[in-house]
């Protein structure tokens, strides 16, 4: 073998690079296998296929994703959490549906539920599990009218109007009289 590649020198050249492109592709697998895979889930009944919005905001930045709350079932999304970083997922607010809970059930992870989302820490390599959120109908607060500047001058301006009226009406009475 070894007057093998004192011929042919490109040979050991070829096993060298064979070596580093395996080496390589097990440091990738590596790398891909120490992160946390976590399953975001929507419940919400009577949803009659809503859309909810989500955002996931990381290192890489923010990442918007929708689920469809479709009676019990629900609809999942899996997010990737690389190893001693973090993530937030929030779910934005639907008009008529109010976030009711969230319930994780994680495995590996430190979590924190936030106002409105959670706050997820991949603690150990290939940690997993899943967060739900469930969405309840919400009361609709009806919208209270607030006069703007000019309405409250058009109410001031009849008062005044008003006022000026009775003085003149009761000047003509002592008048008369």
């Amino acid at each position: 073998m070894r007057n093998s590649f004192k011929r042919f020198p490109s040979l050991m050249t070829l096993s060298i690079l064979s070596y580093c492109v395996l080496f390589s592709a097990l440091l990738v697998d590596d790398t891909y296998a120490q992160s946390c895979s976590i399953s975001i889930c929507k419940s919400a009944d009577d949803s009659d296929g809503i859309l909810f919005p989500f955002v996931q905001e990381s290192t890489g930045g923010s990442i918007p994703f929708e689920l469809t709350g479709v009676d019990d079932q629900g609809s999942c999304s899996e997010i990737s959490i690389p190893l001693n970083d973090e993530a937030s997922v929030f779910e934005l607010p639907v008009f008529g549906w109010s976030l009711a809970d969230i319930d994780c059930n994680l495995i590996g992870v430190n979590y924190e539920i936030t106002e409105g989302g959670v706050v997820i820490e991949c603690l150990t390599p290939t940690a997993n599990g899943t967060c739900t959120f469930l969405n309840v109908p919400g009361e609709i607060t009806p919208v209270t009218n607030i006069p703007t500047l000019s309405e409250w001058g058009a109410i001031a301006m009849t008062g005044i109007l008003g006022a000026i009226g009775l003085y003149v009406a009761a000047r003509r009475r002592k008048a008369t009289a």
